[in-house]
């Protein structure tokens, strides 16, 4: 069985839809290539990249792709001169890496990774402070294991101190 092409940018293998996103044609995370190989040879063994012969990345036939190691892919295939492009650039992309961190864009990317971190937070409970008696927040857990008792350090310790005065008062 090979890939049907529909058009440039969709080929179609095994009843589903693969479409063309940056220089490979793949559907939800699965490269067309790999479920060729996969369909005719079986999975991929670890260590080893699946190479298109032709370096053409729309010629997805079985007869087009050689299962070779990363090392060879990587450097023998594709010539010393891919990683040392890599190389070349990586200094003006971290450079840029960190305008785009400290730029508008980029703190806004930070500031809604946070928000969505927080909304995996566990749940909060509403609790009153044992020393001074004011309303905290505290976390589910920390309620269950009864260690949600005081709304910060400064009322542990005064607690702490209140008791043990206490204690020793008693001898």
């Amino acid at each position: 069985m090979r890939p049907t092409i529909i058009s440039p940018t969709i080929q179609e293998f095994d009843g589903v839809r693969y479409y063309r996103c940056g220089v490979y044609f793949q559907r939800k995370g699965v490269k067309l290539y790999h479920a060729v190989w996969e369909y005719h040879r079986g999975p991929i063994p670890a260590g080893y990249h699946i190479h298109h012969r032709d370096n053409d990345r729309s010629n997805n036939t079985i007869g087009n792709l050689e299962c070779i190691t990363v090392k060879e892919h990587l450097g023998v295939r594709h010539g010393p001169e891919f990683g040392e492009r890599g190389r070349r650039a990586q200094p003006k992309a971290s450079a840029a890496a960190v305008a785009w961190h400290r730029g508008a864009e980029g703190r806004r990317w930070h500031a809604e990774q946070g928000k969505r971190l927080q909304q995996l937070k566990r749940p909060r409970v509403a609790m009153i402070c044992q020393q001074c008696g004011d309303s905290f927040m505290a976390a589910d857990y920390a309620v269950a294991s009864g260690y949600a008792k005081f709304c910060g350090p400064n009322c542990k310790a005064k607690d702490f101190r209140r008791r043990h005065r206490k204690a020793n008062q008693c001898q």
